[in-house]
């Protein structure tokens, strides 16, 4: 099976921009009917091409419109979409519960004074208006720093 950037590229040779393919495959209760309904679309593309196009454009093409038509998509339920969104809303719970020890750690970070690591969490909790953290959310802060300070590394990407 194609990866789905391969697919994209094979529908963009006949015209069909990425955006397209990329909203066409997301109408409708499921991938296959989706990838259905967009294959009919590339054979009615395939006729207008076959009266515009050479021959030798044509042979060149034939190939790859044989391997998106013999593509078939696995059929994918609302019930599958709706595992995928419960997931995605987890995680997001997730990151919002993580988010404000993240900032912590972020000022830990940029901070160069002479606080001990674990004055830094306790001060920069109280001025993010935070109590201090659970013992595993503590040990994580203080690995962290411990492991980006001792190296003298910078902040690492996405905290600075």
């Amino acid at each position: 099976m194609p990866k789905l950037s391969e697919v994209i590229a094979m529908f963009e040779q006949f015209g069909m921009p990425e955006e397209y393919v990329r909203r066409a495959m997301a109408v409708g209760e499921s991938a296959f009917n989706a990838f259905e309904g967009l294959k009919s679309c590339l054979q009615l593309r395939w006729a207008e091409l076959c009266q515009e196009l050479s021959a030798e454009r044509q042979a060149e093409l034939k190939p790859i419109y044989d391997r998106l038509m013999k593509i078939s998509m696995k059929s994918r339920t609302m019930s599958d979409d709706q595992k995928v969104l419960d997931t995605l809303d987890g995680m997001k719970d997730g990151i919002e519960r993580v988010k404000p020890w993240a900032l912590v750690l972020k000022d830990m970070l940029e901070y160069e004074g002479n606080w001990t690591f674990g004055q830094q969490i306790r001060n920069f909790c109280v001025r993010r208006g935070l109590e201090y953290p659970p013992p595993e959310v503590e040990s994580a802060l203080l690995t962290t720093a411990f492991k980006y300070k001792a190296k003298g590394a910078p902040c690492p990407k996405g905290f600075a």
